[in-house]
């Protein structure tokens, strides 16, 4: 069973005990995506934390998320990640895999997963991978699926559990 991250569809801030608003609470949760693979869905409460207004684009954009307001939610998203914003990006790239805020489109999702695992995310590396093992939007590739997974593995460090569970079934394959 593979999983496919995305960004959280419930996000939460809370202050750290130093008062700092830079810890984020994330809820996190599981669906079935309709061809049987799980998505975890992990928040990126950080982003919102950071300050200044590019954080409160992306905080209007997260809540025009978490409201369901997908359309809102896909402006904000992709004004944002075509001035390189890689959150954004991987965003952005969510709703083209689910059809959220406009039609589904995996090759327009593949773009702009690529954009943000250029600039090193994580979670569209993984997402990245999870593309090229499925063959969604660019040809099936189970080597370049294996590379990205232990790329963002090694990123993530000892963190790496869902990632290694990954690599680990698709070599298993």
């Amino acid at each position: 069973m593979r999983r496919y991250q995305n960004p959280s569809p419930e996000v939460q801030m809370t202050l750290s005990p130093s008062g700092s608003s830079r810890t984020p609470v994330a809820r996190t949760s599981v669906r079935l995506l309709a061809n049987g693979a799980l998505a975890i869905m992990v928040g990126f409460g950080a982003l919102v934390a950071m300050g200044g207004p590019a954080s409160a684009d992306m905080k209007l954009a997260i809540d025009s998320y978490n409201s369901r307001d997908f359309e809102d939610a896909f402006v904000e998203f992709k004004r944002m990640a075509e001035l390189g914003d890689a959150k954004a990006q991987n965003w952005l790239a969510e709703l083209y895999f689910f059809g959220q805020g406009g039609e589904q489109n995996y090759v327009e999702s593949f773009r702009w997963y690529t954009a943000a695992s250029d600039q090193g995310d994580v979670t569209a590396i993984r997402n990245l991978a999870y593309m090229y093992e499925m063959g969604l939007g660019i040809e099936a590739d189970a080597e370049i699926a294996i590379r990205l997974y232990e790329t963002a593995d090694k990123l993530e460090g000892s963190s790496a559990m869902n990632g290694s569970f990954d690599l680990g079934a698709l070599i298993l394959q």
